[in-house]
């Protein structure tokens, strides 16, 4: 993997977290976390059956770590909205 394809896979599902909580504020954490996990598990599951494609672990962890990332900057700044 290339550092540009390891950006874009940690990229990948970063928006998640923050599409839910301005659909649907009271979603809570471990809710939106496991939907990135389970969305970022399914496509490298996926790719088994698909022919020239390959399941990757690094591209499971980095898109997991972009869901986990932008969660914690939305709660962050809401914290340092409500002080």
């Amino acid at each position: 993997n290339s550092s540009a394809q390891n950006l874009l896979n940690f990229l990948l599902l970063a928006p998640l977290p923050v599409l839910v909580k301005r659909v649907k504020p009271e979603t809570n954490s471990i809710s939106i976390v496991i939907a990135g996990i389970s969305l970022s598990a399914s496509a490298e599951i996926f790719q088994i059956w698909i022919p020239g494609r390959v399941s990757d672990l690094l591209d499971f962890s980095l898109n997991s770590a972009g869901v986990l990332v932008a969660l914690s900057i939305i709660k962050t700044r809401k914290l340092r909205n409500t002080n």
